[in-house]
């Protein structure tokens, strides 16, 4: 024994490095009858290279590249007791023998496990609306693109969605790759400024704009419209034009004579009177879901006195936070100039020169006369259908084009981190958030996408959950068949297959 400088060593002259040095083999008198430490007194941390159990070389644990193993492959690892059949986990070495974990429930993504395997993933409730599209031939043989909106329960896989190509700012289709039950979990509604609302679990990531430029900014202050008509639903003699319009914006539909009178005769024979305010309430909600305008709150024209609460409750069916004033708007007001001026340009040439100069600096846009006969002929024959969709699933024909303006900085942050008025991504544009609350325990489900990994959900741009062979916890990329990332620098646990 040597001492140097303080430190003491056995089997070396140079003890330089610890207090106590040992250069050669330490242990007890005799088999299990020494500690190292105590109950009271702990090592703080032991360095190894391998553990030895026994002095059977097959029994050994080895540290290899980081990770501690058993040196025999077929040997089964133990935690929490020395028996097999009371050990906490048992991952089993040995082909044909099941592995457990024998603490009660397991959590993924979760702190709450309420089943043997509870995996949180990034969901939406089962009757979220994706757009799939179909594709037909026309008569010349040019191919027409048609959407339907179909619930996410039942996508298929090799179905085309709508999606967002973050690098364009266009959507379009991608093909779904598989489709996931997720289980029951605790859900949100978030809702947007024009009512757009989707069941969601706390950790899914919406498209969240960070920085809007001005203009952007001023159009989306634009969420107040007026409505008005230009002759009147009831009128069976003349045209009727319904506007929804703003200082900036305006959409107008055209209700022909014709198809009043067919309306009128088909649906109200017993009870005329409805006519006019049934109809003026259903046309508005037809504009607002067609003209894909953000709107928070409609002020109409007080035309159906006695009639207003039959009006809010068609409308409300639809879209039930959406603000209703009725009011005297004025000949000045929007909505009694879009209504007026469209009317029109319908007749002389003078006419139609005044039409041109309003609508000059106006974006504007006609609805077809055609559709909304559809559209109204389908709600009165099933007046329970509480969605915008035609109760038969009838295909849309409506194109999307590069709608979206992503020229600011934008992030994927999940629900647990958005607020009310923050702004996310739509089919429509960008929208603010108007709340965000909590709906209970409902069914879930998520997809996976190709190509742009994302899908819109109730007209909504949501990111999917991405799979590959490999399972991730904390890691997006997981390179083996298990990666779980903790909070540090490093990997907490790896298990390479």
């Amino acid at each position: 024994m040597i001492a140097n400088g303080g430190n003491v060593g056995i089997g070396t002259t140079n003890p330089s490095s610890f207090k106590l040095e040992v250069a050669g083999n330490v242990g007890p008198e005799a088999n299990g009858t020494r500690d190292l430490g105590s109950a009271t007194r702990h090592w703080a941390n032991l360095y190894v290279d391998n553990l030895v159990g026994t002095t059977v070389a097959s029994n050994e644990w080895q540290r290899i590249l980081g990770a501690l193993s058993p040196r025999n492959i077929t040997d089964d690892v133990l935690l929490g007791a020395t028996a097999t059949s009371s050990a906490l986990v048992k991952l089993t070495g040995t082909a044909g023998n099941n592995s457990w974990i024998n603490t009660g429930n397991v959590g993924i993504g979760t702190t709450n496990p309420i089943q043997a395997l509870h995996v949180a993933g990034q969901c939406v409730t089962g009757d979220t609306l994706l757009k799939r599209r179909r594709r037909r031939k026309g008569k010349n043989g040019e191919w027409i693109e048609e959407w339907e909106d179909v619930a996410i329960k039942y996508i298929k896989p090799g179905d085309e969605i709508l999606t967002l190509d973050e690098k364009t700012g266009e959507f379009v289709p991608q093909k779904v790759e598989k489709l996931m039950d997720m289980g029951v979990q605790e859900v949100f509604l978030l809702t947007t400024q024009s009512n757009m609302r989707i069941e969601t679990t706390d950790n899914h990531p919406y498209l969240v704009l960070e920085k809007q430029h001005a203009s952007n900014q001023k159009q989306d202050k634009t969420t107040v419209f007026e409505i008005d008509q230009s002759i009147r639903i009831e009128d069976m003699k003349k045209d009727s034009f319904v506007s929804l319009a703003s200082k900036q914006k305006s959409f107008t539909i055209r209700l022909t004579r014709a198809d009043k009178k067919i309306l009128l005769k088909r649906f109200y024979k017993k009870t005329p009177k409805r006519f006019g305010p049934e109809n003026f309430a259903l046309t508005i909600v037809f504009m607002i879901h067609e003209s894909s305008y953000p709107i928070t709150k409609i002020i109409i024209d007080k035309e159906y006195t006695n009639y207003e609460r039959l009006i809010v409750s068609l409308i409300q069916r639809y879209y039930p936070h959406l603000t209703i004033v009725f009011q005297s708007v004025g000949k000045n007001s929007p909505a009694h100039e879009a209504s007026f001026f469209t009317g029109l340009g319908k007749h002389s040439d003078s006419y139609k020169k005044q039409s041109q100069r309003y609508f000059a600096n106006q974006e504007k846009k006609i609805g077809v006369s055609s559709n909304l006969k559809g559209f109204l002929t389908a709600e009165l024959l099933h007046p329970e259908f509480t969605g915008i969709r035609s109760p038969h699933d009838l295909l849309s024909p409506k194109p999307y084009h590069k709608i979206l303006d992503l020229s600011s900085k934008t992030n994927w942050v999940k629900v647990k981190h958005l607020k009310p008025g923050m702004t996310i991504a739509t089919a429509n544009g960008w929208e603010k958030i108007s709340a965000i609350i909590p709906r209970g325990r409902k069914q879930t489900f998520d997809i996976q996408v190709a190509g742009t990994h994302n899908f819109v959900g109730n007209d909504i741009v949501a990111h999917n959950t991405y799979i590959s062979g490999n399972v991730g916890i904390g890691t997006t990329a997981p390179a083996n068949k298990l990666v779980v990332k903790g909070d540090g620098s490093s990997t907490g646990l790896m298990i390479g297959g």
